[in-house]
């Protein structure tokens, strides 16, 4: 038999559990840390879940633009408030492609554009990445660089918006 208040918080919709877990963290100052059992406590959630969306909210702050839903009758769509701004090398910006697209082996390898030949055959030169039947893959050291530069985008994206509040 299942607890009660257990059983209700697994079967929250995503906006539920993620408001609940803004509303147990929004009294938190820049710098103030959380347990997960803390966590659980505040929420009467699951360990599991709250671990779940705490990795994907983290995963939305680091790598996508702050959107707007706007919802209409017939076209409803969103906007982009804030993109994530940086200036960034070609051989950055492929570094960080892959690391998005988590090529990471030769079995997740992607494809890249032809244009992108050159900056390819650079990063090899260096042992940033390697290619396989016209796809590339991260190596060690391209994977440590690209988390680095994904690091730098989510400060981009996350010191304006505890700038704003």
């Amino acid at each position: 038999m299942s607890h009660p208040k257990k059983e209700s918080a697994e079967r929250r919709s995503p906006q539920g559990v993620v408001n609940m877990l803004a509303y147990s963290l929004k009294e938190g100052k820049p710098g103030d840390e959380y347990r997960i059992t803390d966590l659980v406590k505040m929420t009467s959630m699951n360990h599991v879940t709250i671990t779940y969306y705490i990795d994907l909210i983290e995963h939305i702050q680091r790598n996508l633009p702050m959107i707007e839903y706007v919802e209409k009758k017939r076209n409803s769509y969103v906007r982009i408030l804030k993109g994530v701004e940086m200036t960034l090398t070609e051989e950055e910006q492929l570094l960080l492609f892959l690391f998005d697209k988590g090529a990471f082996s030769r079995s997740t390898a992607v494809p890249y554009s032809e244009s992108s030949r050159d900056v390819v055959k650079k990063l090899m030169d260096s042992l940033l990445l390697a290619e396989t039947s016209e796809k590339a893959f991260l190596l060690t050291e391209g994977i440590v660089k690209a988390a680095m530069l994904a690091d730098e985008r989510a400060d981009l994206v996350l010191l304006p918006l505890q700038q704003d509040e």
